[in-house]
């Protein structure tokens, strides 16, 4: 729906739009399809697409919503408290 808002706000073409969402939208069926290839193929391998994985949620929460949140200053001793609350989980599971 995000999608579809996005490509409607960007006046993308119908043609287009629909060709991408359908791109989008077989990715996570694909994905899903090569790791149960890949699973018993290497026991290496669902340790690295885990790491990418987490690696891309680390850097999405970092580099975007992070600076988003702090940028407003309401709010900001509770912000950190659970900003440092959610450091010592990961580690705590590392």
């Amino acid at each position: 729906m995000t999608l579809g808002i996005s490509f409607a706000k960007g006046k993308v073409e119908k043609k287009h739009a629909y060709s991408m969402i359908i791109i989008f939208g077989s990715a996570s069926p694909l994905g899903i399809a090569l790791g149960w290839i890949f699973l018993n193929a290497n026991p290496l391998l669902p340790g690295i697409f885990m790491a990418i994985a987490c690696g891309t949620f680390l850097y999405i929460s970092s580099a975007e919503i992070i600076v988003e949140e702090f940028s407003v200053s309401k709010y900001k001793w509770l912000k950190f408290g659970c900003y440092l609350i959610g450091i010592l989980l990961i580690v705590g599971l590392w």
